[in-house]
């Protein structure tokens, strides 16, 4: 399979698996009523998704060890037969398992392929291509309100995740005829290799860096619908807000491919931190008129951040640079757990302003533990 066709596939498989990763937000309020709990619970439906998150790592070991194909290849058929038994949940205890092995795939596939394709391309179009897959992410992001919105209205929630099954294993029958990437390095990765990468003061920076960073989007995308929701506001006002943002994140994509020549993906990462910053005190006034054009720039902020901060991971002198994205992701994804338990508990109890303050807070932090990361890889390097 040549090049082209190679990117292409692996960004349609980035697309699919980002659509039904974000479908359940902007609907939270019609899955409360399909199987019949709170709407402020819905979240913990989440849980399962946002644990698997915890097995990444061990698919980054592997690929650093077996190859990354391999594990490429493994994450998406797992997602593929998650999407098929969500297909047939009618109560929420089976959603939640099975929604967990849709978890597993997406986050497998999201750690490891900056990776795969930071090895596959040329230096010189590594930009644009970067670029390329945050577009491929920001088009699932924009389209699953879209789907939850016809979804709702025309269809079942069973009808969704068949549709996502189709299209999965069908990327994933194609991903299995992409190039092989062999490792970097001549000898094979140990598991003490893996152990060292804790030994490395840039790299328990940068994993305290991502778990600020993953504050933002489990509080402020996992709950708007909520508080819309609460203040009386529609099903397709709702998906009409998360289009928005979905906008914003297509936003982040052109960012990349414009800019990225310009700026050290560096820089682009901390551009993207200031965003969020600046964007969070407008959306504290939960004015109702500052909800959509705060919204898409905190999008276009924190999508900007993700788009990158995977190849500048990936780009970090390391030897196993896979089991370091995996150990980003599971920092993400540990984080997104923790938050999964405490923020309905506080949204409950002291309303959604509570919580984008403290993601204001935690992108502050982020910025400072994102610079000192990159003073340190400076100094490493010397």
């Amino acid at each position: 399979m040549s090049i082209i066709i190679t990117i292409l596939v692996l960004m349609a498989f980035q697309f699919t698996t980002t659509m039904t990763m974000s479908f359940i937000l902007s609907v939270q309020p019609a899955l409360a009523e399909f199987f019949n709990i709170p709407v402020a619970m819905v979240p913990y439906l989440n849980i399962g998704f946002i644990a698997s998150g915890m097995l990444v790592p061990l698919f980054g070991y592997f690929a650093d060890k077996k190859g990354l194909k391999n594990m490429l290849v493994v994450g998406t058929f797992i997602f593929s037969i998650g999407a098929l038994l969500t297909s047939f949940a009618s109560t929420s205890v089976v959603y939640f398992i099975t929604r967990m092995m849709i978890g597993v795939g997406h986050n497998v596939f999201f750690a490891l392929v900056a990776v795969y394709y930071a090895r596959l391309v040329d230096t010189r179009i590594l930009v644009k291509v970067s670029g390329y897959f945050k577009l491929a992410f920001a088009a699932g992001i924009f389209m699953a309100p879209i789907a939850g919105a016809i979804t709702v209205k025309y269809f079942t929630f069973q009808s969704f995740y068949l549709l996502s099954f189709g299209l999965s294993l069908f990327f994933a029958l194609l991903i299995t005829r992409i190039p092989d990437i062999k490792n970097v390095h001549t000898t094979p990765i140990t598991l003490n290799d893996f152990k060292s990468l804790f030994k490395i003061r840039f790299v328990k920076w940068l994993l305290f860096g991502a778990f600020f960073l993953s504050i933002a989007p489990n509080t402020i995308f996992s709950f708007l619908s909520i508080y819309l929701n609460s203040i009386g506001e529609t099903q397709e006002y709702i998906s009409f807000v998360y289009t928005v943002i979905g906008l914003g994140t297509i936003g982040s994509g052109f960012v990349i491919i414009f800019l990225g020549h310009r700026f050290k993906f560096k820089e682009l990462l901390k551009f993207g931190i200031l965003g969020i910053i600046i964007s969070i005190p407008f959306m504290f006034t939960l004015s109702p008129w500052l909800i959509l054009p705060t919204g898409f720039a905190f999008a276009l902020s924190f999508d900007l951040v993700l788009g990158v901060l995977f190849p500048v991971a990936s780009s970090l002198p390391v030897k196993n640079s896979a089991s370091l994205t995996a150990l980003i992701s599971l920092t993400m994804s540990m984080t997104a757990l923790l938050a999964s338990f405490i923020n309905p508990i506080l949204y409950q109890m002291f309303g959604f302003r509570l919580l984008i303050g403290i993601v204001f807070i935690a992108s502050l932090l982020a910025y400072y533990v994102i610079k000192k990361t990159f003073k340190l890889v400076d100094e490493y390097k010397l």
